[in-house]
């Protein structure tokens, strides 16, 4: 009998199902990076994975949705192309489109800053211009993103003192402003034709500072230009340290060349027809929060 037993409970045993690990898959939303192992939360290295809480990256097209829940590719507001055709640029009629029609002073001969976009929502902020100018120029934004306030740098003509690359001379440049006008951070490029970036030497996002070098901001945006044209996108809060979305922002556009032959050309935002550039009037151009 006892022979018996043993002999069903191996028969039983037998019979039980083998232990099956979790089989690793890849999601449905295709993350080409990394296999899927079950619903963990981790951060996500490549592509958009549909259980991933937060992507630090910038997904496939490129959309930057970083510090937002991840749930598949998400449409971006701006396909980075150059070309102004997103509703964003006309949904509020007070960011029209803007015109510099000045001729162009010396020592910039036929470089042109002609077109100026401008746009924002309650979290990103937008802006591209259309513009040709030579090797060793650059197109620089000044952006106040607390207008009125002293938190960002003071500039009334002294200029600033990074001189690292070509986009940080033409930002340093000396200029006459506006007490009213301090900005915390700067864009720039110094070259087109460049594929969505989010920061290099020669095009992309600084933090502004009155004594040492700019310090690089390489997340929370992207920039692409093509032969003619630039977009460029970036989140307000985490990007530009906004407490809020809806804070006045102030930004001045100008078509610069460093060196002592240099300096600002008339092809400004605002439009400069005085024949001096490098002064900085107490209007700027605001960017307005949707309505």
């Amino acid at each position: 009998m006892r022979t018996s037993l043993l002999s069903f409970a191996l028969v039983l045993a037998a019979c039980d199902p083998p232990v099956v690990q979790h089989a690793p898959d890849v999601d449905a939303n295709v993350d080409a990076f990394r296999i899927d192992s079950g619903p963990l939360i981790v951060n996500d290295s490549g592509l958009n994975d549909a259980f991933v809480s937060i992507d630090s990256y910038i997904d496939v097209g490129p959309v930057p949705d970083v510090g937002t829940p991840d749930g598949g590719v998400v449409p971006s507001v701006l396909h980075l192309d150059g070309v102004f055709d997103e509703p964003i640029w006309t949904a509020n009629p007070s960011n029209a489109m803007q015109v510099n029609n000045t001729p162009t002073i010396a020592p910039f001969d036929s470089e042109t800053l002609t077109s100026l976009y401008v746009a924002r929502d309650t979290d990103w902020l937008y802006f591209g211009f259309e513009a040709v100018f030579t090797p060793g120029d650059a197109v620089v934004f000044y952006v106040d993103t607390h207008f009125g306030d002293t938190t960002g740098v003071y500039l009334m003509g002294t200029g600033l003192n990074d001189n690292a690359n070509t986009v940080n001379q033409v930002l340093s440049l000396p200029f006459t402003g506006t007490v009213d006008f301090e900005p915390e951070w700067g864009w720039g490029t110094d070259t087109m034709n460049v594929i969505p970036t989010t920061y290099t030497a020669h095009i992309g996002w600084r933090a502004l500072s009155a004594t040492g070098s700019f310090t690089p901001l390489t997340n929370y945006t992207a920039s692409m230009c093509n032969g003619t044209a630039c977009e460029v996108q970036t989140q307000l809060i985490a990007g530009l340290g906004l407490v809020t979305g809806t804070e006045p922002i102030n930004l001045v556009v100008r078509l610069g060349r460093p060196g002592a032959s240099g300096g600002f050309s008339n092809q400004t935002f605002p439009t400069s027809d005085s024949g001096q550039p490098e002064t900085i009037g107490p209007t700027q151009i605001s960017v307005l929060p949707p309505t």
